[in-house]
């Protein structure tokens, strides 16, 4: 199915204008949503005079909500000059569009349209004796309409507005007819004081923070986006730009950096809250260390796979998903070393190593159970491939699972034989030499 939106509303929350449609497609369920991307920017290539970006809803939403400009690379142009800044947007599209890996390059402000240009002649303007003011007051009344009376019918009311016909701009020498007022009350027609013409025009005039702005916006397909965003960094900063206009690039990428260093560091500290609880717990920072060993038994697996899937890169649904591995990894870790304790205190002594393998397999099976049914859970979400939702939750699960199935059982082998070493007293006889529990 396809349905198509056109413009905005009036107290529309969106930040574009009436100039921009949408068409959402609904592809069937066996359609590969990636050839289809391909197929529709080929044919959009072909297409002059208009900008097309094409992804899908859940990553554009996304991109306007981290970059505010709905893509996922943005050069900012800023400076005073607009003459300057179109300037600098061409060139830094022409750079850009060279590197590797980049597609759906567009600078929206730099863009022209024809229209209606009118340029008074100032000699001319002396010549008649009319005041530049009384050409912009004419041409104003013309095209917005000069109210001459009000019309009723019963209950209702309504303006009645004299102004030209909504063709007469199309037609330039129709136009320069226009009427106007000289100071000494003649009338002379607009093609006498000024150039009427159809010339290109500005189609937006774009300010940030009060500044003259122009947005050059790109996405990245075939290559990482950090690989991307690096080469075209390079590519700005070796760019000679006018006097005046300095650039930075953002957008979803930078955006999204920022939030990663966040996460990692709020993550970080959430990692060393739950050391502290478990020193309190344990009573042993031996103990608390040991069962942080899951963290990086379960980081090795999540990474291995993202980069056996073709990723090579860590999303934010990635990283969520390693805060969830770590999670489940050290519940894992803590349940097997309380038990080992638990044991301990019921035999009165400390488990030898024949003890300890068979106080974990006594584990094996609500670890591996638990193991299971996530990897279970998650299973239709590694199917979702290329298709709408996939962006955040694919690469999630592929992190918990690939997580999960080094540290459950990296956690069955190493802990127990760590957990011999970090109980055993210095200079006391090695766990083997000990009787084991009956």
């Amino acid at each position: 199915s396809v349905a198509q939106v056109i413009g905005r509303s009036t107290l529309s929350e969106d930040v574009w204008g009436p100039e921009r449609s949408e068409m959402m497609v609904q592809l069937a369920p066996d359609v590969d949503a990636e050839a289809v991307t391909e197929a529709l920017r080929e044919e959009a290539g072909g297409v002059a005079g208009f900008a097309f970006d094409i992804k899908q809803f859940l990553n554009e939403r996304i991109e306007e909500l981290l970059g505010g400009a709905g893509a996922e690379l943005v050069i900012r142009l800023r400076g005073l000059e607009l003459p300057s800044l179109e300037q600098a947007a061409a060139t830094l599209s022409e750079r850009v569009a060279a590197v590797p890996g980049v597609v759906d390059l567009h600078a929206p402000g730099a863009l022209a349209a024809p229209g209606l240009r009118i340029h008074p002649r100032r000699d001319d303007l002396l010549q008649y004796g009319v005041p530049a003011a009384a050409v912009e007051r004419a041409v104003r009344s013309a095209l917005g309409g000069v109210p001459v009376g009000r019309l009723l019918e019963g209950e209702r009311q309504a303006d009645v507005v004299l102004r030209v016909a909504s063709d007469a701009t199309a037609d330039p020498e129709r136009f320069a007819r226009l009427p106007l007022v000289t100071a000494e009350g003649r009338i002379v027609p607009l093609g006498a004081v000024a150039d009427v013409e159809i010339a290109p025009l500005r189609t937006a005039i774009m300010h940030e923070d009060g500044v003259r702005t122009i947005l050059v916006r790109l996405d990245a397909r075939g290559r990482a986006l950090d690989a991307v965003a690096r080469d075209v960094g390079r590519a700005v900063a070796a760019t000679a730009l006018p006097a005046g206009v300095y650039a930075e690039v953002g957008g979803e990428y930078a955006a999204a950096a920022a939030a990663r260093q966040r996460l990692v560091g709020l993550g970080v500290l959430a990692l060393l809250g739950i050391f502290v609880l478990l020193v309190l717990d344990f009573r042993s920072a031996r103990l608390a260390a040991l069962t942080m060993v899951n963290v990086p038994l379960a980081f090795v697996g999540g990474l291995a796979a993202v980069l056996l899937a073709g990723g090579g890169q860590l999303s934010l649904g990635a990283i969520v998903g390693f805060v969830t591995v770590f999670g489940i990894t050290i519940r894992n870790g803590i349940v097997l070393i309380a038990y080992f304790q638990q044991v301990e205190r019921a035999h009165g002594r400390v488990l030898d190593h024949a003890g300890l393998v068979r106080a974990a397999a006594d584990r094996l099976a609500p670890i591996l159970m638990t193991a299971l049914v996530t990897g279970i859970a998650l299973l239709p979400l590694l199917l979702l491939g290329g298709r709408a939702g996939g962006e955040i939750e694919q690469p999630m699960a592929l992190v918990i699972v690939g997580g999960l199935f080094t540290s459950t059982w990296l956690n069955l082998f190493v802990v127990p034989v760590w957990y011999a070493r970090v109980t055993t007293p210095a200079g006391a006889p090695p766990r083997g030499a000990r009787a084991a529990p009956p």
